[in-house]
């Protein structure tokens, strides 16, 4: 998308692009070496792209992410470490992910999530 690749420019070296399988949700959760969750250190802007039809996103990791928790992780082969997430997420998408949880603290950084933001025809570009 566009407007996210123009806001990681003007953010520089603080953005970063995320797989957005890193918040999906795995049926076996043993994911113990995390790469993913530890090249988020030092980012303030975070983006993901692209989901797949059908998929869940891991809430617990999503308020784990945006709340004011510390996330330890590590990289393959080296030891734990701990940091404090101070990131923005914006996530995009074709495919609205799955969110089960109806609870306020997953339900409250959706906006739009009840109102699909749809373009007419005429105006979309081909």
């Amino acid at each position: 998308m566009v407007f996210l690749e123009t806001l990681a420019y003007i953010i520089g070296d603080y953005s970063y692009t995320s797989s957005f399988d890193t918040f999906v949700y795995h049926e076996k959760n043993n994911r113990d070496i995390r790469n993913d969750l530890a090249a988020l250190v030092g980012v303030r802007f975070l983006s993901s792209e692209e989901s797949s039809e059908g998929h869940r996103l891991d809430e617990a990791l999503i308020k784990q992410l945006t709340g004011e928790n510390t996330i330890t992780t590590r990289f393959l082969y080296q030891d734990e470490f701990s940091y404090k997430p101070n990131f923005k997420i914006w996530m995009s998408s074709n495919f609205r992910p799955s969110i089960r949880s109806t609870d306020w603290g997953v339900t409250l950084g959706q906006p739009g999530q009840n109102d699909p933001l749809e373009f007419p025809r005429q105006r979309r570009q081909s």
